[in-house]
């Protein structure tokens, strides 16, 4: 037999068997790429996990200074409850009458002073709530802002108090003076607990916040003119005093509540 046709056959059967085991070697490979990682899903039931907790909205109702505030008033005047019996049966008189002469059973003791005080703190604290929130629907988040706005309520109520007081005792006797200041206390202490429902809605309920606006504007109005007409019934004496009625309306009653209500926009601007 030719050699060279032996190591042709040999090399060809070499050749055979290196093709066999490289398709061997490709079936024994995976097809797809290999993953990098197994995915271990947790089967544990939704409740254990819990929620995922969520930003807490602001809210006029969520901020604990406004809601504290209310709760002392609330706690003062509730220590000198035995003081308002007295002082509710007195509007009459001290809101609408006008005695020329002193009454011998007439007696205002320091307890029911400081009562009323705080029932005018109160009705401070309201008008503040109802005008910041009117400016301002999230007012009461800013506890400064709040403050602020109370403490213009105060200075109000004491401007109003000194300006009674000088012109009482300017146009008239001393005795109609006091008649005319002690209605005007009782009438803002009176304010402080009809706006009270109104300041509450305003800031735990806000769909109502139209109905509040309405009864606290009309209450307002309501105690505002039960008082300038005790003063109508002190200072008339004739014809001549509508002139300085009319002054008083314009200087004491229009004028420094439209001022009191661009302050309250100024600290909404300013804090």
């Amino acid at each position: 037999m030719n050699p060279d046709s032996l190591n042709i056959a040999s090399e060809a059967a070499a050749g055979s068997v290196g093709q066999l085991a490289a398709t061997d070697s490709l079936s024994l490979e995976p097809s797809g790429p290999e993953p990098a990682a197994i995915l271990i899903v947790e089967s544990r039931p939704a409740w254990t996990r819990g929620l995922e907790p969520a930003e807490r909205p602001a809210s006029t109702a969520a901020h604990s200074g406004v809601t504290t505030a209310f709760i002392v008033i609330f706690a003062l005047i509730a220590l000198t409850a035995n003081h308002l019996p007295h002082i509710f049966t007195s509007i009459k008189t001290d809101m609408f009458g006008v005695r020329r002469r002193n009454n011998a059973f007439d007696s205002h003791t320091s307890g029911e002073a400081r009562t009323l005080a705080l029932m005018i703190l109160m009705a401070a604290t309201c008008e503040a709530v109802i005008i910041g929130r009117f400016i301002n629907p999230m007012f009461a988040t800013s506890l400064p802002l709040f403050g602020a706005t109370a403490g213009l309520m105060v200075a109000y109520y004491l401007f109003q108090l000194a300006a009674y007081s000088v012109v009482g005792y300017t146009f008239t006797d001393p005795q109609s003076a006091a008649q005319w200041c002690r209605g005007f206390n009782l009438s803002q202490g009176l304010l402080g607990f009809l706006l009270l429902p109104p300041a509450l809605v305003l800031l735990f309920y806000p769909p109502l916040n139209i109905v509040a606006y309405i009864y606290a504007a009309v209450v307002y109005l309501a105690i505002r003119v039960s008082f300038i007409y005790k003063g109508f019934r002190i200072f008339y004496d004739s014809f001549g005093c509508l002139v300085y009625f009319i002054l008083y309306l314009c200087t004491l009653e229009l004028i420094p509540p439209i001022a009191v209500y661009s302050g309250a926009i100024a600290l909404n601007g300013l804090l």
